[in-house]
């Protein structure tokens, strides 16, 4: 997991050169090596060949070895105190020992007769939010495997041009929060639009209209403020939200929301 080069404090050798750290590495070599020999389930139509790790290693690598602890606490402290020693650590350790003890188990949540699932993030540690084909918002808890629906917005479906557009369903495509986690976006009732929501407690703040002819399959926040949509009508469009729309209002019987239009629009060029 960690490997500290150790440098002497006291003596010739630092505090982790000990010559039965050799021993027991050879020994478990060897028992790799006959582990590999003894099974059965090689074809006789491969000639297998052993690696150069299985050799004899030289004075100098066992020197290299005695010196390398691989004690997470020297790294820890090698770390704090600023020494020279070299130090590095395998960022892959964490997900191996996780996987090779059956630590990360994965369990199906029934959607009943909803669709396939298009997108998905997290709102908290115990919280998930995703989108489906069939045009549903939902929020489920992975503690009480609880599912919940977030009403979807609608727009006034109108086309860039201003003229009263059919509303197209084919589902949400994209969820994606602000760096402030304060507001998310996705797709709105007609996937044309896109609809903001505020958090934590998802209460509607507005839907953006007027901005693709066709349906939005991406989303991204350049900051809490300005948000881009990428649609299947080749076009990019910038959003913004400014603070006084993102503020929450005084409380309501019958949660509203308001209806926005493009800073800009790009479109991609083939």
């Amino acid at each position: 997991m960690a490997e500290t080069q150790r440098m002497t404090v006291y003596g010739r050798h630092p505090p982790c050169a000990s010559n039965s750290r050799l021993e027991e590495r050879r020994a478990k070599r060897l028992a790799l090596r006959h582990e590999r020999n003894r099974k059965p389930d090689k074809p006789d139509d491969f000639v297998c060949y052993e690696s150069s790790d299985d050799e004899a290693e030289t004075v100098t690598e066992g020197k290299q070895f005695l010196r390398t602890s691989f004690n997470f606490v020297d790294y820890v402290r090698a770390r704090e105190t600023n020494t020279r020693e070299v130090r590095k650590i395998n960022q892959e350790y964490g997900s191996r020992h996780i996987l090779t003890h059956d630590l990360f188990k994965e369990y199906s949540v029934s959607l009943n007769n909803m669709n396939k699932v298009f997108c998905s993030q997290w709102l908290s540690d115990r919280q998930v939010v995703f989108g489906t084909k069939c045009n549903k918002l939902m929020v489920y808890d992975v503690a009480t495997q609880k599912l919940d629906q977030i009403p979807s917005l609608h727009g006034r479906q109108l086309s860039p041009g201003g003229n009263v557009m059919p509303e197209q369903q084919c589902g949400i495509h994209s969820v994606q929060i602000n760096p402030s986690r304060t507001l998310l976006s996705t797709g709105a009732r007609n996937s044309n639009e896109i609809a903001i929501y505020r958090l934590p407690t998802l209460d509607p703040v507005c839907v953006g209209e007027t901005g693709h002819r066709d349906w939005v399959f991406d989303m991204c926040w350049l900051d809490d403020e300005f948000l881009v949509s990428g649609s299947r009508d080749t076009k990019m469009a910038l959003w913004r939200i400014d603070s006084d729309l993102a503020e929450a209002p005084d409380k309501a019987d019958v949660p509203t929301h308001s209806h926005i239009r493009i800073e800009l629009v790009r479109s991609e060029r083939a």
